[in-house]
């Protein structure tokens, strides 16, 4: 029901045709596991090599931030929609090398 009403409106262009429902991108692993280990990642490239901390790559710090920053939306707007449906796990902080 609320998937045919959401494209008659966008249809009638009451919604944008770039409109999405967040089921269409549903998140298998769950935007808190991607969170999570998308961390936990950035966390070990770090301790193994230092690369976030580097002068040389000081535009990769950007743009994983801004990925982190995508996934955290994902994460937030997936808690907004499944409240205590789907807890959140816990997620690991935001590694001190990109902040």
């Amino acid at each position: 029901m609320k998937r045919s009403l959401f494209l008659a409106l966008k249809r009638m262009g009451i919604i944008p045709n770039d409109a999405i429902l967040f089921s269409q991108i549903a998140l298998s692993p769950t935007a808190a596991k991607q969170l999570d280990e998308y961390r936990e990642l950035i966390t070990s490239i770090e301790n193994e090599t230092q690369f976030f901390s580097s002068k040389k790559y000081f535009w990769s710090k950007e743009h994983t931030l801004g990925l982190d920053n995508v996934l955290t939306q994902l994460f937030d707007i997936e808690k907004a929609i499944y409240g205590n449906a789907k807890p959140p796990k816990n997620i690991r902080p935001l590694p001190p090398c990109i902040k």
